[in-house]
C-alpha cells in the first residue's frame, strides 16, 4: 500500500474515535439527563420503575453509538455539536503481511448470469498460482483467447469494516492522545469486571453447594412464591459473609455459613432479597452497567447514575419482600444484622449483587419504614410504557447531528456567465478529454484567480467522500467524480458503511442526481484497501458510461440514473432503485472471470475507439511485491462497449509485472488504429484494436521504457513499472514511469516515441540485450541486462525513440542536481504550444522543448505532485499534496503568477469543460469560473 496511505490512516483513525468519543459523550449526557428527570417526575412512583429507567438508560448508551453509525442523520444542533463521520484510510506503518495463496485467491461471493454461454476453451483458466517471478519468463505476444458473451454480475450483500474520521483539521496528536487514554481507562474497567467474575468463580470452589439441602428446598419454595423458575444455585460460604446473588447463565446466592441457624423470619427475609435480584434480572443487568461504565469512564454522571440504580435496585427488592408479608419494622432489623455481616472483597460487588451496604442502609431503613411508599410489583403495561419510552428517546438522540459548519458552504446554485466564450468541445468525457490524453483545454476565459472561502470564481462547491483520488468528467450537464462512501449520500449507506462510489452531479448547480454503490471485496486489502473507494476516471459516451469499480468490475451504466424512472440495459435486478440510485446497464468481473488479482486496488480509466472499450485489468503482485498470484491472467482487456462481450485479452507482462494502476490510449497513426496499453513490467506496447480476428491480440509493437542495466528493488530500485498512461500528440506519443509512492522519490525516464516506425509486433526499444553467446535475452522483472554474465546492449535497429529524457543540466555544471533530475511520477506529460510539461512525485514541474526533448526549466512546489498539469489559455494548473494549485506560464522562461489553496491534500487531476474549471481536492469538488455580479446576487 501506498506511503502517503499508511501515513494518513493512523491519524485518520485516532481522529474517527476521538469524534465518536466526543459524540458518544455529550449524548451520554444527555440520556443521563433525561433519565435523572424522569426518576425525579417518578419520584412517587415505585423504585422498581425507577431502576427500570436506570437500566434502560445504561442500555441505550451502549446502543446509541451504534445506532449513530447505521442511522441517517438527522440535522437539528448547532453548528459547534457537529459530527459527520466520514471513513479514513485504515493503513499501517509497514507494508501489509504476506499471505498464502489460498488467502490471496479472490473468493467472489457474487451470482453471475452469463447472457449466452461461452466456450470454456476459450476462457483462462481463473485459478491463481502464486509463481516466484524469477521462474516465469512470458512469451511478450501470447494471447488469452476470450470469445465468450458478456458475464453480467449482480452483487451480493456484504459486510464491511468501518472506520471513522473526522475533519482533517482536527489536531491529530490530539485526537490519538485522547483515543489512547479513553482505551487505557477503559481496559482498566472492563478488567475489573472480568476480574471479578474469576473472582468469584474461585470463590465458589471454596463454598458448599446446598442446593439439595433443606435451605436449598427452602429457597425453591421461595422461588415458586415468586413465581419464577429455572435453577438457582444456592452457595453456602465457608466463613461469615452478607448475602448477595450473582451468576448470568447459572444464578447463585451466596449466603453465610450459619444461615441454617437463623430464626426463620430472617432466613425468609434473606432468600426472598436474592430471590428477588435474580427473579428482575439484576445480575445481567449489573454487568451491563459495568460494561457501560468501563465504556463512559471518563464521564463522572455515569459513575452518579450506577450508583443511584443501584440504591433504586436494592429498594425493588425490598419492596419485593414486604410484599410477601414479612413486616417491615422486622425486615429493617434484618437488614441492620446483615449490614454488620464481614463483606466480601469489593472486587465481588462488581459482578455481583450484595444485599446492603453501610453507606445507604440508614437511607434504606427509612424507605423502608414510610408506610406511604408505593409497593406494588410492576406489571405489563408499564413495562411496556419504559421500552417504548425507551425507543422513543434513542431512536432520535442516535440520529442528532450537528449543522453544517460555517465555512462548509452549501452548493450554490449560480447560473453559467452570459456570453462567456467556450472554445473547448463539450465536456470533458473522459481522463484527458479524448483517447489521446492530452490534458489541454482550448479555452480563454477561465478564471486564474479564486477564492474557496469567500467563493470568489466558484460557482457551486460539493462534498465528496473522505479520501477521493478519482479525476471529474463532464458530460451531457453531468459531472461524474468516483470516490468513497464518506459523505452518505444515500439513506441506506450512511457515511459508515464503506463503499467505492461514483457520483453524479448536475454541471448548472452541483445537485447531487445519483450514486453507484459497489461494496468492498471479501478478499479485503489484498484487492480492496479499505476505504480507497473508486480512483477510475469514467469515459461518457452519449446516455452511456463505463468505469472500472473497486470490485475489479468494468460496469456500464446509464448516465441518467434511476432519474428517469426506466431500468435500462442487461440487468434489471439491481439491488437498490431509488431515484439516487445508478441504473447498470452491464457488468463484467474480471476476478471471476479472468482470474485477475489486483493489488490493493483496480485504477484503470477506461477509452474507447468507438465500438470497443479498452481495459488494463490491474493485474499484479502480492502484497510481498515478489509474487505474481496470477501470472496467465490477462493484462490489457478489450470489450464490446455496447454489451460487454470479450473480444480479446493480452497477458504480454506475465509473471514479470510489479504494479499496474496504468491506463491505456487510443489514436489512429498513418491509418493505422493503435491501443496503446502501459504495461505493470515497464514495457509499452501497442495493439491492433481489432485484435487478431480469432479472439487473441495483435501486438504492434513493443517498447521498454526503462534502462537496460536498470534493477527492480522495493525503495531504491532504478528499474519502474507505469502508473501513468501514454500521451498522444502531433503523432507522438508520450510515455513517463514511475513507482507506487511508498518507494520513494526515486529517478525516472520520460520517452517520446514514433508510433509508425514499425507495426509489424517488433520491439522498438532503443537497445536490446544480448547475451554472452549473442543471443536476444527476453525480458525479465528484475533486471533485463545482467553485465556480470556477459550480457551486453547494443543499438537496436528498429528503434522508435525521438527522445529521451532523465533530466537537463540548466547549470551547466556537467551534474544532474535535485532540481535537474526527473523523478517517478504519478502524473502525465502534457504536449502544447511546442512545450512538453510534466510534475514529478518529488513536487519538481518540468518544461521541455517538445522537439528535442531539452529541458528548459523546473518549478519546485515543495510538495509531492500527484496529478497531472492541465494547460489553458496560455497557463500551467498544477496541483500538489499541500493542497495549492500553482499557476504558471507556458513558456520557455519560467514565470510564475500565483498560488491558490484548497482546504485539504488534492490527489486528482484539475480539468476544464464548458469553460469551468474543475478541481477536487480529498473531500470536495469545485466548479471555478467567472462569476459576474448579477449572478452572484441571484
Amino acid at each position: 500500500m501506498n506511503a502517503w496511505q499508511m501515513n494518513f490512516a493512523a491519524d485518520d483513525l485516532a481522529s474517527s474515535w476521538s469524534v465518536l468519543l466526543a459524540d458518544a459523550a455529550w449524548k451520554g449526557t444527555l440520556l443521563l439527563l433525561l433519565a435523572a428527570t424522569a426518576t425525579c417526575l417518578l419520584r412517587r412512583n415505585r423504585a422498581a420503575v425507577r431502576h427500570m429507567v436506570w437500566t434502560a438508560t445504561f442500555g441505550l448508551l451502549l446502543i446509541v453509538p451504534v445506532g449513530s453509525l447505521l442511522l441517517p442523520g438527522w440535522q437539528i444542533l448547532p453548528d459547534w455539536m457537529n459530527w459527520s463521520p466520514t471513513p479514513a484510510i485504515s493503513a499501517e506503518t509497514a507494508q501489509p503481511t504476506a499471505t498464502n495463496a489460498a488467502d490471496a485467491r479472490p473468493q467472489p461471493d457474487i451470482e453471475y448470469r452469463p447472457v449466452t454461454q461461452p466456450d470454456p476453451s476459450l476462457l483462462p483458466s481463473a485459478q491463481i498460482k502464486v509463481v516466484p517471478v524469477e521462474e516465469h519468463q512470458p512469451d511478450v505476444q501470447a494471447g488469452l483467447p476470450l470469445e465468450s458473451a458478456p458475464v453480467i454480475a449482480t452483487e451480493a450483500p456484504q459486510h464491511s469494516s468501518v472506520a471513522m474520521a473526522t475533519p482533517t483539521q482536527q489536531p491529530l496528536w490530539l485526537a490519538a492522545t485522547i483515543v489512547q487514554i479513553w482505551i487505557v481507562g477503559c481496559v482498566v474497567c472492563l478488567l475489573r469486571l472480568v476480574a471479578s467474575i474469576v473472582y468469584m468463580l474461585g470463590l465458589e470452589r471454596r463454598m458448599v453447594n446446598v442446593t439439595q439441602s433443606p435451605l436449598g428446598q427452602e429457597s425453591r419454595d421461595y422461588q415458586k412464591e415468586l413465581g419464577f423458575g429455572g435453577r438457582v444455585r444456592v452457595l453456602l460460604a465457608r466463613e461469615g459473609v452478607m448475602p448477595m446473588a450473582w451468576g448470568l447463565l447459572i444464578p447463585r446466592i451466596v449466603v453465610p455459613r450459619n444461615a441454617e441457624l437463623w430464626p426463620d423470619s430472617q432466613r425468609r427475609a434473606v432468600l426472598l432479597h436474592e430471590l428477588g435480584h435474580i427473579r428482575r434480572g439484576d445480575p445481567l443487568w449489573q454487568v451491563v452497567m459495568e460494561t457501560a461504565k468501563a465504556l463512559y469512564w471518563f464521564h463522572p454522571l455515569v459513575w452518579l447514575a450506577g450508583w443511584r440504580a443501584n440504591f433504586e435496585r436494592e429498594r425493588a427488592c425490598d419492596d419485593l419482600v414486604l410484599n410477601r408479608g414479612i413486616s417491615a419494622a422486622d425486615y429493617a432489623r434484618h437488614l441492620v444484622d446483615v449490614v454488620s455481616m464481614p463483606r466480601l472483597r469489593s472486587v465481588a460487588t462488581v459482578a455481583g449483587v450484595s444485599m446492603a451496604s453501610t453507606r445507604k442502609v440508614e437511607s434504606r431503613v427509612r424507605c423502608i419504614m414510610d408506610h406511604t411508599s408505593d409497593r406494588r410489583p410492576m406489571t405489563l403495561r408499564t413495562v411496556a410504557l419504559v421500552i417504548a419510552a425507551t425507543i422513543a428517546v434513542g431512536v432520535p438522540v442516535s440520529m442528532m447531528r450537528g449543522a453544517e459548519p460555517a465555512d462548509e458552504l452549501p452548493v450554490q446554485t449560480i447560473s453559467s456567465s452570459q456570453g462567456t466564450p467556450v472554445q473547448t468541445p463539450s465536456g470533458f468525457p473522459q481522463w484527458g478529454r479524448t483517447s489521446s490524453r492530452n490534458n489541454v483545454a482550448q479555452t480563454t476565459d477561465i478564471p486564474s484567480e479564486w477564492n474557496t472561502k469567500t467563493e470568489e470564481n466558484i460557482r457551486w462547491q460539493v462534498k465528496l467522500g473522505s479520501q477521493t483520488y478519482g479525476t471529474p468528467v463532464v458530460a451531457g450537464g453531468k459531472v461524474f467524480i468516483g470516490t468513497n462512501n464518506g459523505h452518505g449520500y444515500l439513506k441506506q449507506y450512511p457515511a459508515a458503511v464503506d463503499l467505492g462510489c461514483l457520483l453524479c452531479f448536475d454541471q448548472e448547480t452541483g445537485e447531487f442526481l445519483w450514486q453507484h454503490s459497489n461494496r468492498k471485496l471479501p478478499t479485503g486489502r489484498v484487492h480492496d484497501w479499505p476505504l480507497i473507494g473508486v480512483v477510475s476516471t469514467p469515459l461518457v459516451v452519449g446516455d452511456r458510461l463505463w468505469y472500472v469499480s473497486n470490485r475489479a468490475m468494468v460496469v456500464c451504466l446509464d448516465v441518467e440514473g434511476f432519474t428517469d424512472g426506466e431500468n435500462d440495459g442487461l440487468v434489471t435486478d439491481e439491488e437498490s432503485t431509488g431515484q439516487h440510485d445508478a441504473d447498470v446497464v452491464w457488468q463484467f468481473d474480471m476476478l471471476a472471470t479472468l482470474g485477475i488479482s489486483p493489488v490493493n486496488m483496480s485504477a484503470c480509466s477506461p477509452t474507447t475507439d468507438g465500438t470497443r472499450l479498452f481495459i488494463v485489468t490491474s493485474n499484479g503482485v502480492d502484497e510481498t511485491h515478489n509474487n505474481v498470484p496470477a501470472p496467465n491472467a490477462p493484462a490489457f482487456l478489450c470489450l464490446d462497449r455496447a454489451t460487454g462481450q470479450v473480444l480479446w485479452t493480452d497477458n504480454s507482462p506475465g509473471g514479470n509485472v510489479v504494479c499496474q494502476w496504468s491506463s491505456p490510449s487510443f489514436g489512429v497513426f498513418d491509418g493505422q488504429p493503435q491501443a496503446i496499453f502501459p504495461g505493470g513490467d515497464g514495457w509499452l506496447y501497442s495493439f491492433d484494436p481489432a485484435g487478431d480476428g480469432r479472439g487473441k491480440s495483435k501486438l504492434l509493437w513493443k517498447f521498454d521504457c526503462n534502462p537496460k542495466d536498470a534493477k527492480w528493488e522495493l525503495l531504491s530500485g532504478r528499474r519502474n513499472p507505469h502508473l501513468t498512461m501514454p500521451v498522444i500528440a502531433d503523432g507522438k506519443v508520450y510515455v513517463s514511469t514511475g513507482q507506487s509512492p511508498e518507494n520513494g522519490e526515486g529517478e525516472a525516464d520520460l520517452w517520446c516515441i514514433d508510433p509508425t516506425h514499425r507495426t509489424d509486433g517488433s520491439d522498438v526499444s532503443e537497445t536490446l540485450v544480448i547475451s554472452k553467446a549473442g543471443r536476444n535475452v527476453p525480458p525479465r522483472r528484475l533486471q533485463n541486462m545482467n553485465r556480470a554474465e556477459g550480457e551486453r546492449e547494443i543499438p537496436n535497429p528498429n528503434s522508435a525513440v525521438v527522445w529521451h529524457y532523465t533530466g537537463g543540466d540548466l547549470n551547466d555544471n556537467g551534474e544532474l542536481e535535485f532540481d535537474e533530475t526527473l523523478h517517478r511520477t504519478l502524473g502525465c506529460p502534457v504536449i502544447a504550444d511546442g512545450h512538453v510539461v510534466l510534475a514529478d512525485f518529488s513536487g519538481l514541474l518540468h518544461c521541455l522543448d517538445v522537439e528535442t526533448g531539452q529541458l528548459q526549466w523546473t518549478y519546485d512546489l515543495y510538495a509531492m505532485a500527484w496529478s497531472t498539469p492541465l494547460i489553458a489559455d496560455g497557463k500551467i494548473y498544477v496541483a500538489d499534496e499541500d493542497g495549492e494549485v500553482a499557476i504558471l506560464e507556458l513558456g520557455e522562461e519560467q514565470r510564475f503568477l500565483r498560488e491558490i489553496s484548497f482546504n485539504n491534500s488534492i490527489y486528482s487531476t484539475p480539468i476544464v469543460a464548458d469553460g469551468v474549471l474543475y478541481v477536487s481536492d480529498r473531500g470536495r469538488l469545485y466548479a471555478i469560473g467567472r462569476v459576474d455580479e448579477a449572478e452572484s446576487d441571484r
